[in-house]
């Protein structure tokens, strides 16, 4: 199921002079995934000091669609007792979206974003401001970007329409920022990391999706409110929920059926009608004005 070539990404073609370029960015992992511990609508009481690695997942597609570099930097893989929905995670390590510092240090992984920073000038998504780092502290200004956490007003109403989540990540920095200039003094440097870290493939695009998918229907199983109207891969003895991997493998299967389906088609022999597989954004995904 998993592959060097499936995960390939794709290093941008990039010519000698282009006016902006998009910045990398790198995601505090620890940092959000603990301030976001609670995106599963389980009560805050019962969470204690475990992360959550959900907010992850609509943060990779929205940049990741946008054209930009992403990846998550963690000191290391949590102990299972330490998280919640580990599948994300390890799932996300396949895809080679994470980055993780040189030792298992409690600071290794700050080390690791300040050097990102540095050395690429790259976008550092977090609530820490690096205080303890001393002789960082230009780096850790001029490459810092605070998000703020924002409640929503989240129905059983809504959710049967589309995926909500009960709390969202507020950026009030001007998207300019995301940017290098040509005139900005570290203009190479951003060109350099859009080498050394290539954007996400279509491939890896369409898996953070249906990742996003099955947490939709997870939710939708809190609620009673049945399997969405996207999932059309399911075998009829599949009861859900059920684990992710298995979930990936029946949309696999899937594919290929209907893989078979297009070769037939084009060889002119009768086959059964085509069921289109369409991820819906206005039923499934966080709208952006939401």
């Amino acid at each position: 199921m998993y592959n060097g070539f499936f995960y390939q990404g794709i290093t941008p073609s990039l010519p000698d002079a282009i006016e902006k370029l998009p910045r990398l960015i790198i995601i505090d992992g620890f940092n959000i995934m603990h301030h976001f511990k609670t995106l599963d609508y389980r009560n805050s009481v019962l969470c204690d000091d475990s992360m959550c690695p959900i907010i992850l997942i609509p943060l990779l597609l929205k940049w990741a669609q946008e054209g930009f570099s992403v990846r998550v930097v963690l000191r290391n893989m949590p102990d299972e007792n330490k998280i919640t929905h580990s599948y994300i995670l390890h799932e996300l390590e396949r895809m080679g979206l994470l980055l993780y510092g040189l030792t298992d240090d409690i600071e290794a992984d700050d080390l690791l974003m300040l050097k990102l920073a540095k050395k690429y000038g790259a976008l550092i998504i977090t609530r820490d401001q690096f205080r303890n780092h001393k002789g960082c502290e230009k780096v850790a200004e001029e490459y810092t970007v605070e998000y703020e956490q924002v409640r929503t007003n989240v129905t059983v109403e809504m959710l049967k329409k589309c995926l909500y989540y009960n709390s969202k990540v507020a950026i009030h920095d001007s998207k300019d920022r995301f940017y290098a200039n040509q005139d900005d003094k570290d203009y190479e440097l951003v060109k350099e990391a859009a080498t050394k870290y290539p954007l996400c493939s279509p491939t890896i695009i369409h898996v953070l999706s249906l990742l996003q998918l099955y947490i939709y229907n997870s939710i939708r199983f809190m609620y009673n409110l049945g399997i969405s109207k996207q999932v059309i891969f399911l075998q009829l003895n599949d009861k859900f929920p059920m684990e992710w991997g298995h979930f990936l493998q029946r949309y696999y299967d899937w594919q290929l059926i209907e893989d078979k389906k297009e070769k037939a088609k084009s060889r002119n022999e009768v086959i059964e009608e085509k069921r289109e597989y369409i991820i819906d954004p206005e039923d499934c995904y966080l709208k952006d004005d939401e």
